[in-house]
């Protein structure tokens, strides 16, 4: 695994990590590791590609994972509704309660820069899962604040706000926002294979299998905008830190398309090897892109701001005017 430093023109290569299809990964608040999951959960650094350490405890049920807010533990889901709970500084794994001995955690979220954490539960499947509730918790006092009862819906991708909201989309292009006030409305005219909040919960961002992506105002559920850009389907999407950028992912050579959320003008595309890129996810530092595809090739880029992006655009116009 190697790092390339990416400038806006360039064209990255593909990092291979995983050989997987569906496989997963995080990045710790630090912006210097990551975490895969294949087989095992892997820890590596995200700047020099070394691989740190194979966190063989957590084997024999793969679920989604976040890091707590200062990075020095990993929360995955687990069956018999706990929560599994690796400390890398002790390097030891605890558990506690989430739910009862017949469910199962299928996925644990940060809410932002906080220490409050949201437990997706339901069952998993190998492109959609049946979720039953969201949990949200104050992690460090292990204290349940909220509770959101989902009536097992079945859901292709699934949001939670730095705010607690929780979104999730399904195969007929509908998306729900659930809470006292659940809503339900249709967002695309094929299945919904990505969604995210900006980081103040204003603005939900889905992407259709139809390729396109649609930013909403989350109060009022009115459509205030729609990014067209992918040859063919989005497969995955991600909001910048700053909620300033968007990046969709499609595959072959329009593997990302970075967008300016404001404008919502389309910024760059970045290529990538292989197929659709089903994942991805900005840095918490908003410096890097991390992209993996269904071949388990994790793609790093350096994520370059609107202005460095118009700085090189510039320079390139006036290189072309040069004798």
């Amino acid at each position: 695994m190697r790092l390339w430093n990416v400038l806006p023109t360039q064209r990255p290569p593909a990092l291979r990590v995983l050989r997987e299809p569906f496989g997963y990964f995080m990045i710790a608040p630090d912006s210097r590791r990551v975490v895969t999951l294949a087989a095992d959960y892997v820890v590596w650094d995200l700047n020099t590609g070394e691989k740190l350490e194979t966190i063989s405890a957590l084997r024999g049920y793969q679920a989604g994972y976040d890091f707590t807010r200062d990075g020095r533990k990993l929360l995955a889901g687990g069956r018999n509704g706990k929560v599994r709970i690796w400390d890398f500084e002790k390097n030891e794994l605890s558990e506690f309660a989430a739910g009862a001995d017949d469910d199962e955690v299928v996925a644990v979220r940060r809410l932002g820069d906080t220490e409050f954490v949201a437990t997706v539960h339901g069952l998993r499947t190998e492109r959609m899962f049946r979720t039953s509730r969201v949990k949200i918790w104050d992690f460090d006092k292990r204290q349940l604040k909220e509770e959101t009862g989902l009536s097992g819906a079945m859901a292709t991708v699934s949001a939670v706000s730095p705010q607690g909201k929780t979104a999730t989309g399904h195969q007929d292009g509908r998306v729900t926002i659930w809470g006292q006030a659940q809503t339900n409305f249709l967002a695309h005219p094929r299945m919904v294979v990505g969604a995210a909040f900006t980081p103040d919960g204003n603005i939900l961002v889905t992407g259709g299998e139809e390729g396109t992506a649609k930013l909403w105002d989350v109060a009022t559920l009115r459509e205030i905008g729609t990014l067209k850009g992918h040859l063919r389907s989005i497969h995955a999407l991600d909001i910048s830190p700053d909620g300033r950028r968007l990046a969709t992912g499609g595959g072959g050579d329009e593997s990302v398309k970075l967008w300016d959320m404001r404008t919502q003008q389309e910024l760059i595309t970045l290529s990538g090897e292989g197929s659709m890129m089903n994942r991805l996810a900005f840095s918490p530092d908003g410096n890097k892109l991390v992209g993996l595809n269904s071949e388990g090739r994790l793609h790093i880029w350096r994520a370059p701001a609107r202005e460095e992006i118009a700085t090189g655009e510039a320079k390139e116009k006036l290189g072309a005017k040069l004798p």
